[in-house]
């Protein structure tokens, strides 16, 4: 089973079940624990108060079986305010990126996250203001 966990009117990944974010919730009730093979929620942090990512992990890392890959990120907050403050964003631009998250933080924070649900970090990659942590069971 392969979950693709996208924000309302984002797009799926063809051959990926659909997951929508709710308010501060991902509801994963549908799918067993140990059942997923793959689970990409590249943008899911943004959608979570900071102080929830370990919680977060903790539960779709339980619907992955062994073996299995969660592709988990958001958007890093060091990267976005060096943007800002060089002017490499524009006061716009940013309102517009801010806007709809509930939260920012850095890799580092969601690699204590991962680890701390129990889940082993393969690897860390940053494009542009965005990171993404490859971990698996």
């Amino acid at each position: 089973m392969k979950v693709h966990i996208v924000r309302p009117g984002e797009p799926t990944i063809e051959g990926y079940e659909r997951v929508e974010i709710g308010e501060n919730s991902v509801d994963l009730s549908r799918f067993s624990d140990n059942e997923c093979e793959f689970i990409l929620a590249s943008e899911v942090y943004d959608s979570f108060a900071a102080a929830d990512m370990e919680k977060l992990t903790r539960y779709l890392g339980s619907k992955l079986r062994m073996g299995g890959v969660l592709i988990i990120g958001g958007t890093d907050i060091r990267l976005y305010c060096k943007g800002v403050l060089n002017q490499q964003i524009s006061e716009e631009e940013a309102a517009n990126i801010i806007n709809p998250k509930k939260s920012m933080t850095t890799p580092d924070r969601a690699v204590m996250a991962i680890e701390a649900a129990g889940l082993k970090v393969q690897l860390t990659q940053i494009n542009g203001l965005h990171y993404e942590c490859s971990c698996s069971r």
